[in-house]
C-alpha cells in the first residue's frame, strides 16, 4: 500500500514537472516501483514514455554525455514480455532515427532479434524453430562464420566412411592432400566448401543420399543469403 501511494505521488510529480530530465528520472522511478510490487498495469506505456523523455534528455546533453545507456534500457526491457519488447525496440529505433540520426542504432536491431527468438521458444512454435537459427546466425559476420563452421563439422562427419556398407548413402572419392587420413579428410571437405575443382567426388546412393546433398546445399546457400538479407533489412529498418 505504501509503494502504491508512492507511485501516485510520483505520477503527480511527473505531470507537474516542466523539466525533461526530471520527468525522465521520475518515470524511471515509477517503473522500478511498479516492478517491486509486480504491477504490470501500464508498464508498457510507462517505458514508452520513458523512451520519449530519455531521447529528449540526450538531445540536450553535452558531448560525451549524449550516448545511450544500453544496460539501463536492457534492464527496463527485461520487465516486459518478449512480444512487447519487440514493439518497444521498433519504436525506439524509429524515434532514434528521427531525433538522434547521428547515433548508431544497431544495438536496438540486435536486441530485437534476441526478443524475436525468445518469442518463438516461449510460444513453443516448433514450426518456427529453424527460424531462430537464421535469426541468430544472420546478426553478424562472426555468427555467420560460426554457423558455417557448424555446417562444416556436420559435413565432415557425414562424409566419413559408413561403419557398415549397407548404411552408405553417399559414394565419396577423395583427393590425396596429406598422408594423415583425418587431416586429408578435413582438407577435402574444405575444398568442397571452397568449390575447388579437383578429383573429389560425392555421389548419392539412392533417394536418401540425393535428398541429403540437396538439403546440405540449400542450408549453405540459405545461411549466406540470410546474412545479406538481415544486413539489408536492418539497414532499411534503421532509417
Amino acid at each position: 500500500m505504501i509503494l502504491e501511494n508512492l507511485i501516485k505521488q510520483e505520477y503527480e510529480k511527473l505531470y507537474g514537472s516542466m523539466n525533461e530530465s526530471e520527468k525522465c528520472n521520475v518515470i524511471y522511478n515509477i517503473i522500478k516501483l511498479k516492478v517491486n510490487i509486480s504491477c504490470s498495469e501500464g508498464l508498457y506505456k510507462d517505458i514508452k514514455q520513458f523512451i520519449d523523455l530519455y531521447v529528449e534528455t540526450l538531445k540536450l546533453a553535452d558531448y560525451g554525455y549524449d550516448n545511450y545507456n544500453y544496460s539501463k534500457i536492457d534492464q527496463l526491457l527485461n520487465h516486459l514480455p518478449s512480444s512487447q519488447q519487440i514493439s518497444i525496440l521498433q519504436y525506439m529505433t524509429s524515434v532514434s532515427s528521427r531525433e538522434l540520426p547521428e547515433h548508431d542504432r544497431s544495438w536496438f536491431i540486435t536486441r530485437k532479434h534476441k526478443s524475436e527468438i525468445k518469442v518463438i521458444f516461449e510460444n513453443k512454435n516448433f514450426v518456427l524453430y529453424p527460424k531462430t537459427a537464421f535469426l541468430y546466425f544472420g546478426q553478424s559476420i562472426t555468427r555467420l562464420l560460426f554457423g558455417l563452421f557448424i555446417l562444416f563439422v556436420i559435413t565432415c562427419l557425414i562424409l566419413l566412411p559408413a561403419p557398415i556398407e549397407s548404411l552408405e548413402i553417399l559414394d565419396v572419392k577423395i583427393e590425396n592432400y596429406s598422408q594423415f587420413s583425418k587431416l586429408n579428410h578435413i582438407m577435402n571437405v574444405l575444398t568442397l566448401f571452397a568449390d575447388i575443382d579437383n578429383s573429389l567426388k560425392v555421389k548419392p546412393i539412392g533417394l536418401s543420399g540425393l535428398l541429403l546433398i540437396i538439403f546440405g546445399k540449400i542450408i549453405f546457400v540459405m545461411l549466406i543469403m540470410n546474412f545479406f538479407y538481415f544486413k539489408i533489412s536492418d539497414k532499411i529498418s534503421q532509417k
